[in-house]
């Protein structure tokens, strides 16, 4: 089965885009002694409907803009005049109608014909069409937003080469002005543009370390080689160019009760949430190089040099102490999952818990040893499927196309379990975390248009494989194994077996392997790739079934 991230780009307007490096272009990427004019997609209504969209279900996790600055833009029609920021309002745009259509609204606010047409590849195709050809003509920082944004979409489309290719631009356009260090940023630049640099910095900063996560790679964009601060966290309504509106914020806390405050009373930014999401994509990469350094022993003709500097990486629990003790300090907005209000105010707390929650899980998987024994594999996945089950799926949607990603980490880890020789005992644990895995997937799938076709649907597929696993154990009474002593006895304590018990456990099936041939995300146990951490990828090509 093709990877979606390898298909054409027909569905995209056409084939990935080269840099061109010409001369006939100015700073913006027109061309020499010709006009530019907008490129019509929809009308201006549909436009800031899509922009509103936007700021309810993308903005959360990446803010990308500063949201009365752009709507006053939008509002003005100053995108048609100004070619870096169509980019940007495009890519805008084609997120945002992308996400709706795959069932990321939770508001009742919109209606489908407020977005179905034109479709998100048309707002995809004149964003990418406005970028310069010549990255080192298009200096403007729109323009470097407009890429970010197109990375994510490629996410959200299956179509992993184009946020490869994406990722690339925005990280050649970063290293071209050496964007990576503030002092290097544009002298007149006011506090609006400053925080939005910011918010763009560390949100493509945790995309790259989750990208190198999933698919592999490198990560390009290292803490320690850059030099940005994090957002100030103040929220978009209470700061301008003119300063910061602290008795503007006491004067908004008033009148929404039901915003939380710090512990001094005043205004308490959802930005501290995504802030401490930064760090624990900052935990990421570290754990990260560790993982692919215990890798390198397999090469061996090169020795390794990591011994020669000392450094000794902490041991796995101590991380995760530590990740568990950042979290246990947030304020309490940040821990728990309140229901959809409707109140975007509000809502954004939860946005954050719920990306922390799934960030934190990540942390966990990527320190996970595979291989640990049977049962502590269990445990975890059960855990993590329980952390997400706990978070509103109205939530879950929102995040949307990358959250899938994290559960295909738990798919993973289940293979490498019944791929071995396994007790009856365990593989009714195995299959009860199969069919959690399969009734969240199926609620983050209605409406996605990936899964559109539910034959063949990641759900689906988990239901079918417990159906043909079930038929074979019922028809085959071919124990061939007996289980390891140290698994009978974790048995004799978390169980309280009786005598029977225990010896009908000591039996153990071995699946065979056409069973698992078609099993939708990598096993560990076969894995070669070093750069494939969990992995936590799907194979699947969405857009053939």
């Amino acid at each position: 089965m093709r990877q979606a991230g390898q298909q054409g780009y027909e569905a995209l307007g056409g084939p990935i885009m080269s840099p061109n490096f010409s001369k006939d272009t100015d700073e913006d990427g027109a061309l020499a002694g010709c006009g530019w004019t907008a490129r019509v997609v929809a009308s201006h209504a549909t436009i800031s409907t899509l922009v509103d969209i936007y700021f309810e279900v993308v903005y959360p996790i990446f803010p990308f803009f500063h949201r009365p600055t752009l709507l006053r833009k939008v509002a003005s029609g100053e995108y048609n005049r100004d070619r870096p920021l169509f980019a940007g309002v495009m890519a805008t745009c084609a997120l945002a109608s992308a996400r709706a259509r795959d069932g990321a609204l939770f508001s009742n606010r919109w209606r489908p014909a407020q977005y179905a047409e034109p479709p998100s590849e048309a707002f995809y195709a004149a964003a990418r069409d406005a970028i310069p050809k010549d990255l080192g003509r298009a200096k403007t920082f729109d323009y470097l937003r407009a890429c970010a944004l197109l990375a994510i979409i490629g996410i959200q489309y299956g179509q992993i080469d184009v946020m490869h290719q994406y990722l690339g631009f925005f990280h050649t356009m970063v290293t071209m002005r050496e964007l990576y260090d503030e002092n290097n940023w544009d002298r007149g630049l006011g506090i609006v543009g400053i925080e939005e640099r910011r918010r763009v910095f560390w949100s493509i900063y945790t995309l790259e370390v989750y990208s190198s996560i999933v698919w592999g790679g490198t990560i390009r964009c290292r803490e320690a080689h850059s030099r940005v601060q994090y957002p100030t966290e103040v929220d978009d309504e209470f700061f301008s160019d003119e300063g910061f509106d602290t008795e503007g914020a006491k004067a908004f806390i008033a009148s929404h009760p039901r915003l939380p405050l710090d512990p001094l009373g005043n205004n308490l930014s959802w930005l501290r949430g995504w802030n401490l999401t930064s760090d624990l994509y900052r935990i990421l990469e570290h754990a990260t190089d560790r993982f692919r350094t215990r890798r390198l022993e397999s090469r061996r003709n090169i020795v390794s040099v990591t011994g020669l500097f000392g450094e000794r990486m902490p041991p796995e629990v101590s991380v995760l102490d530590n990740v568990g003790a950042m979290v246990n300090s947030l304020p309490q907005a940040f821990k728990v999952f309140q229901p959809i209000t409707m109140d975007n105010f509000v809502d954004r707390y939860s946005f954050q818990a719920a990306n922390i929650a799934a960030s934190v899980q990540l942390v966990r998987m990527l320190l996970f040893e595979p291989d640990t024994e049977v049962a502590q594999k269990c445990v975890a996945a059960t855990e993590l499927l329980e952390s997400f089950l706990r978070i509103p799926i109205e939530y879950l949607r929102a995040i949307s196309t990358p959250l899938l990603h994290h559960l295909a980490g738990i798919g993973s880890l289940l293979g490498s379990v019944i791929e071995r020789p396994i007790s009856e005992h365990l593989y009714q644990e195995v299959r009860q975390i199969l069919l959690n895995m399969a009734r969240l997937l199926s609620l983050l799938e209605e409406g996605l248009q990936q899964a559109a076709d539910a034959r063949g649907s990641p759900s689906a597929c988990i239901k079918s494989h417990i159906d043909r696993i079930d038929n074979y154990m019922a028809n085959h009474g071919n124990m061939q194994y007996n289980a390891p002593p140290q698994e009978m006895d974790q048995l004799k304590v978390d169980d309280g077996l009786n005598q029977q018990d225990l010896a009908n456990a000591n039996l153990q099936y071995q699946i065979p392997d056409e069973l698992l041939q078609d099993w939708p995300w990598p096993l560990y146990a076969t894995q070669n790739n070093y750069n494939d951490l969990l992995p936590l990828h799907f194979n699947w090509d969405y857009n053939a079934v």
